[in-house]
């Protein structure tokens, strides 16, 4: 599966790449206000939906 460049832009603009995402994972767990970001939050959710979809998507 390929992220389109649309997807790739907002991910780069909210700081969520390969390096950042366990952080923001951290801090999402632990509720702290700064991670209250819900345009960071939407893209961690397209990040990880496209990584579960890659380890446990359906074979074509």
């Amino acid at each position: 599966m390929s992220l389109d460049k649309d997807i790739k832009t907002s991910l780069s603009n909210h700081n969520v790449n390969e390096n950042s995402i366990v952080q923001l994972l951290h801090t999402g767990a632990h509720n702290y206000q700064s991670s209250s970001n819900i345009e960071q939050t939407i893209a961690m959710s397209i990040i990880i939906g496209s990584i579960l979809t890659i380890s446990h998507g359906k074979e074509e």
